[in-house]
């Protein structure tokens, strides 16, 4: 996946959970920050793996194992 789509994905996917109406922040500049943390945090998590300008699914970490 491109930078743009892994963006557009998370976009989907937070937007239904967000407030109409951001309070601190404008709307925009907290989707932003939202999908930017995700990207981050998914990739510490090793369920998204950079390759180059792309995005790789982890399928193994995506995976339920049991604990």
């Amino acid at each position: 996946m491109t930078g743009p789509q892994i963006k557009a994905l998370l976009w989907d996917q937070l937007r239904p959970l967000l407030a109409r109406r951001a309070c601190l922040q404008s709307r925009g500049q907290l989707a932003q920050q939202l999908i930017a943390a995700m990207i981050v945090t998914l990739g510490e998590q090793q369920v998204l793996i950079q390759r180059g300008t792309d995005w790789q699914v982890n399928s193994q970490q995506l995976r339920w194992g049991k604990g």
